[in-house]
């Protein structure tokens, strides 16, 4: 579109848009339809013309996807903070008394708090709520923070808000008291538990308003809506609730939408049952199918009885009789889908069911003592019935590719026999011999473990799964085992050693049990180039040694075996050994950091620094002294170079607990008598913070780069400054660490980071449930691991599985991976591909004649594709993406070497 087209296009559009105005009432404030979007700048047009909102978005190309099918005409679709609607701010968007909020919505997720919409910032101090208005754990809520930074609420306690259905919601305010109705039905409102208080008064700030999208404490995205927002009305004044007549229109056109929802699942219905037919023996899977075909006939007729009963208005009955008896088919269609969802999920597990047996038959045929398949390291099965039809073939053969130093993994999952436990499998690996060659990589370069599994709890986020989850990996066992009907993964590491000779390896493993042996074949491709030592990407992951370690085993004192083991492990892992919290003085301790800095060490923790009351002169001095003597010391090691200093953890989120005049004097002392140590500071840089000017590296949490991309760049570009990037207690669309994420987060995330040019990555604790099970009676593996840590200030337990934890306990000071662990290391990894191919990159545009196409694929790679990663929470979860991506990355890595 050219510039004269796109400029006629806005004109056009503001016309249109001012010819709507003109039939607006004075009294409304903005009257958001989500029926169109200007084609150049993804404007949603208000119909009073004077609040216009923005459609932001990570990735521009993913904005034609916004507007889908609504209720009346299109509306929104936000998905979990992967888009949001800015409104600048004007002064009729601030309201104080006297409104009503209109909105018409239907969430796809109800749990946890969904925010429709807000005006305001939790980047200042006090935050600046105008209102809020979104879901609340599938209530509606109402709320807004008075003068000084108090939360004042109103919740519904009856009508349930559930996901998939369309709701009318209208808020009224006047005289500090807040009416909500939910479909024209009036609900009572009450003040949630964990808000107390007399009502205050609205107050009036001067921030934009959002639709779709909250913040969390400190600023950052969160708390964002999932499902579609067809219409926002704001009005001056109480607006009356729906007319019988038009409650009659809003259920007929919900009667009509559950219909069509009803046909599309009846036609996927149908669609899975032909494919799980196909999948049925010609012998015993008859009488399963004729029975399939049964119930699904019985459905189908229904259905048919169904259609075009429930959106017809009866002409004789009068309005009130009208909406009460559209109403009356909503339930009753209501109750149909219910229905259908139990018959389905009934004629599914009996397909299912009958589709496992008959290929558990099929692969135990010949007397097979177990079965076997084969998945990459960034897949896993879970522990559900019938999880063998997750699989879409068994495999006895893996492919893989890694370059020289680099370590890469697969899993072979036992299959138990039907009826048979199988025990004792011994595990026999082999050489990996070059196929064209006498190179070898010997059997001592590769590793096998048994994968046990994590019981979960459930959490309070959204999963597919909760039970049995294989994460642990132990590998000192001598012999594996797989009970009947059951599996067990048995993990498998590869080292490639540095200058190993480039092509392709073959090797097997063989599983053994009694006189029977199921051989898997290994092809490993190996690139022509090695990836380095040290990391390109700091990884600051707290290990802690002092506390949880020390306090697992019993210790005073931790001798230096043991201290070297851990570092050991954590450097097979790409993890240089770090903890900020440790207490003491300098970590890693002195007396490992020059055999730690051969091996890679770019991450040296001072003691970390705090102090909420305020610090006198004589305190900052004596702070200064007892540092001076630490960094003496790291100059002498010549680690200075790699020398971080941590304070004032997350002061954004609770600056309100400290003096930040004294937080800037004590932070300029240190600056001056420290010109060239690396100061961090855990929080995203708001404008009190940045303005002191004293940190020079900066820890974000993820969800800060969905929304405040450019103050990042814009910090980022200030000289000495370094940005890094963390994620605690996350939650989608943004990745996590977590048992509860998909295992791939933990590569992906490496990638994210490459993308956008952060400097690092820190991770709060990887053994922080360590401490949650080191005080039962029977200690684990004996007993289970419970998969949380406890608020060290509620006491309460942490919702979500595996938060802070993908290192386990052995015995004598072992340490035992994950499968998250193996993971992580290897996006560390996937990360160097990135650096090398950037510097290949760059030595050959240097070269006499560089080819510009060339030049422009290499940099599309380099930029990754969308289709793998747009954003941090816009990112693929097909690990074959990502996998194609670093194999192309690879090949242009030879090609550009040659």
């Amino acid at each position: 579109m050219t510039v004269r087209t796109r400029a006629i296009c806005l004109i056009l559009w503001t016309v249109a848009m001012a010819a709507v105005a003109a039939d607006v009432s004075d009294d409304v404030v903005g009257w958001w339809k989500f029926d169109a979007l200007d084609e150049k700048d993804y404007l949603l047009a208000d119909a009073t013309g004077r609040a216009t909102g923005a459609l932001q978005a990570q990735d521009i190309g993913q904005k034609a996807n916004f507007l889908k099918k609504g209720l009346f005409g299109s509306g929104g679709l936000f998905n979990r903070g992967k888009w949001r609607v800015v409104v600048k701010h004007h002064e009729h968007l601030s309201l104080t008394d006297d409104f009503s909020i209109e909105c018409v919505i239907k969430p796809f997720d109800c749990t946890s708090y969904r925010t429709i919409l807000w005006k305001g910032s939790r980047k200042v101090q006090p935050p600046a709520i105008n209102y809020y208005l979104g879901l609340r754990n599938g209530r509606v809520e109402f709320k807004w923070m008075s003068k000084e930074g108090q939360w004042r609420a109103c919740v519904t306690r009856h009508i349930e808000i559930k996901p998939q259905y369309w709701y009318h919601l209208l808020v009224r305010h006047s005289g500090g008291k807040t009416e909500v109705f939910v479909n024209g039905r009036q609900d009572e409102v009450a003040s949630p538990a964990d808000v107390r208080g007399e009502a205050a008064a609205l107050w009036p700030n001067s921030f934009d308003l959002i639709f779709g999208e909250g913040a969390m404490t400190g600023g950052g995205s969160g708390y964002s809506f999932d499902g579609l927002i067809d219409e926002i009305k704001i009005t001056r004044g109480q607006v009356a609730p729906l007319s019988e007549t038009r409650r009659t229109d809003l259920f007929l056109r919900m009667n009509r939408e559950q219909c069509e929802t009803l046909s599309s699942r009846h036609a996927a219905l149908s669609k899975r049952v032909r494919e799980l037919s196909v999948l049925l023996p010609e012998t015993d899977g008859k009488d399963v199918q004729a029975e399939a075909e049964r119930r699904l006939a019985e459905l189908e007729k229904l259905h048919k009885q169904q259609q075009g009963r429930f959106f017809v208005r009866d002409s004789a009955q009068t309005a009130a009789q009208s909406a009460q008896e559209a109403e009356r088919q909503h339930e009753e269609l209501d109750r149909h889908l219910a229905a259908f969802e139990d018959a389905k999920a009934q004629l599914l597990h009996l397909l299912e069911s009958q589709v496992e047996r008959s290929r558990y038959g099929r692969s135990f045929a010949g007397g097979k003592a177990f079965a076997v398949t084969t998945l990459p390291d960034c897949q896993r099965l879970v522990k559900k019935k019938c999880f063998i039809n997750d699989l879409s073939a068994l495999r006895d053969e893996i492919s893989l590719s890694a370059a020289g130093n680099e370590r890469e993994s697969f899993q072979i999952y036992l299959i138990g026999h039907p009826q048979n436990s199988c025990k004792d499998i011994r595990v026999e690996l082999s050489d990996l011999r070059h196929e064209r060659g006498t190179a070898i990589i010997p059997k001592r370069n590769l590793e096998w473990g048994v994968v046990e599994c994590i019981e979960t709890e459930p959490p309070d986020i959204l999963v597919d799964f909760v039970g049995p989850v294989p994460d642990v990996i132990f590998d000192d066992r001598e012999t594996a085992e797989v009970a009947a009907g059951d599996f067990t993964p048995i993990h498998v590491r590869i080292f490639v050693p540095p200058k190993t000779p480039p092509g392709r390896y073959t090797g097997t493993v063989r599983l053994m049990a009694g006189n029977f042996t199921k051989a898997v074949a290994v092809h490993l491709t190996v690139f022509g180039f090695d990836l380095p030592a040290k990391n390109s990407l700091k990884i600051g992951f707290n290990f802690s040694e002092e506390q949880r370690y020390k306090r697992w085993y019993g210790l005073q004192q931790i001798e230096e075996r043991r201290s070297l083991a851990i570092y050991e492990f954590l450097q097979k892992y790409r993890i240089p050994p770090t903890d900020k919290y440790s207490g003491l003085d300098i970590y890693p301790k002195p007396e490992f950091l020059g055999t730690l800095r051969e091996g890679g060490l770019d991450f040296v923790s001072l003691k970390y620094f705090n102090a909420q009351k305020p610090v006198t002169d004589a305190d900052i001095e004596k702070a200064v002294a007892y540092y001076r003597d630490i960094v003496a010391q790291l100059k002498a090691l010549g680690c200075f170079d790699a020398a971080y200093l941590h304070s004032y953890d997350e002061l954004a989120v609770h600056r309100y607990l400290y003096d930040l005049g004294n937080v800037s004097k004590v932070m300029r002392r240190f600056r001056h008598e420290f010109p060239d140590l690396k100061f961090i500071q855990s929080s995203y840089p708001v404008k009190d913070l940045a303005d002191l000017d004293v940190w020079n590296v900066w820890m974000i949490p993820f969800n800060y780069f969905a929304t405040e991309r450019a103050g990042i760049e814009a910090e980022a570009r200030k000289p000495g400054r370094e940005i890094w990037w963390y994620v605690a207690d996350g939650a989608p669309p943004f990745p996590g660490f977590n048992l509860d994420c998909p295992l791939f987060d933990c590569r992906v995330i490496m990638t994210l980071s490459y993308k956008y040019k952060v400097a690092g990555i820190n991770y709060w604790c990887i053994n922080r449930e360590w401490t949650t099970n080191e005080s039962e009676k029977v200690r684990w593996p004996q007993t289970r691991w419970k998969p949380y840590f406890l608020n060290i200030n509620t006491g309460k337990r942490n919702l979500k599985n595996g938060e802070g934890n993908f290192v386990y306990p052995g015995p004598d000071g072992r340490l035992y991976a994950s499968l998250r662990l193996e993971n992580i290391r290897d996006g560390i990894e996937d990360y160097e591909y990135f650096v090398l191919l950037k510097k290949k990159l760059a030595s050959y545009c240097k070269s006499p004649h560089p080819d510009p196409a060339r030049i422009r694929k290499i940099e599309a790679l380099l930029a990754i594709p969308n289709d793998v990663a747009a954003a941090i929470n816009d990112y693929s979860l097909d690990p074959s993406r990502l996998l194609r991506l670093r194999e192309e990355v690879a090949r242009a890595i030879e090609t550009l070497a040659q």
